[in-house]
C-alpha cells in the first residue's frame, strides 16, 4: 500500500497504529487503541462505517461476522449474500455483540468483555489520554466505502465531517482509497489533513494522477 500525504514531510517517520494494536488485541476495541497509545503511536487509525441509526462505528469491514458473534445473536438478519452488514443494525444491537474473530476463538478467556466501539468513544479516549500524559497523539480515520453507503441512502462523508468538527483537541488526518470521497471532504472544508491511499497505478491514474491528487 502506498500513502500520499498532503502534509509536509517530517524529519521523523510517523508511527501509525493500524486498527489499534491489532497484532496484540482484537482490532478496533478500546483496549487495542489504549495499548497502541501506550506503545508510542503518533496516530491511531479507526476505520469507520455507519450503523442503521447513523452512528459512526469503528470497523474495518462493512459486515460483522468476521469480528463479532452476530451470527449467533441474529442468525436470520443476514442478507442474500450470507453476510451481516453493520448498516442493517442499530448501535444498541451492535454494542451488545461479543468481539470475536480468528485471533480470539479458543482463547476467549483473555478477551472477555471486549466490544465494538463508536468513533466518538475512541476520540474521547485519545483526548483523555493526551490530557493525562501531555502527548498529542492524533487520529487518522478511514471512511470505509463511502460509495456503498451512498447507494444505501447514507452519507458517510458528511457524518465523518460532522464528527471531525467536534474533535477540537485532536490532530486529524483523513485517509481514503476513494478520490471522490476526499474531494467531497475538500468541498465541505473538513478540518485536518488528507491522505489518498492506492494500491495500483490504475487506481492512481483514475484519480487524475499525482496532479489530480495534489489538487
Amino acid at each position: 500500500m502506498i500513502a500520499m500525504l498532503t502534509m509536509s514531510v517530517s524529519a521523523q517517520p510517523l508511527v501509525i497504529a493500524h486498527r489499534g494494536a491489532s497484532g496484540y488485541l482484537p482490532e478496533h476495541t478500546l483496549e487495542a487503541y489504549s495499548l497502541a497509545y501506550g506503545q508510542g503511536a503518533d496516530l491511531i487509525e479507526p476505520d469507520v462505517v455507519l450503523s442503521r441509526d447513523n452512528v459512526l462505528v469503528c470497523s474495518h469491514d462493512l459486515t460483522l461476522e468476521r469480528t463479532t458473534n452476530v451470527e449467533e445473536v441474529f442468525p436470520l438478519r443476514k442478507r442474500a449474500d450470507g453476510k451481516w452488514y453493520v448498516i442493517d443494525f442499530d448501535w444498541s444491537e451492535i454494542e451488545s455483540f461479543t468481539v470475536d474473530g480468528p485471533w480470539v476463538r479458543g482463547t476467549s478467556a483473555g478477551h472477555k468483555g471486549l466490544r465494538k466501539v463508536r468513533l466518538s468513544e475512541m476520540a474521547a479516549l485519545l483526548e483523555r489520554l493526551n490530557e493525562t500524559t501531555g502527548r498529542s497523539v492524533g487520529i487518522i480515520p478511514e471512511p470505509k466505502n463511502a460509495a456503498f453507503h451512498q447507494a444505501e441512502g447514507k452519507d458517510l462523508v458528511a457524518a465523518l465531517d460532522a464528527a471531525v468538527r467536534s474533535m477540537k483537541d485532536l490532530r486529524v488526518v483523513i485517509q481514503s482509497f476513494e478520490a471522490e470521497a476526499l474531494k467531497k471532504f475538500q468541498s465541505l472544508g473538513t478540518p485536518g489533513e488528507r491522505v489518498f491511499l492506492f494500491s495500483t497505478l490504475p487506481a492512481l491514474e483514475s484519480a487524475g494522477g499525482l496532479a489530480g491528487v495534489k489538487g
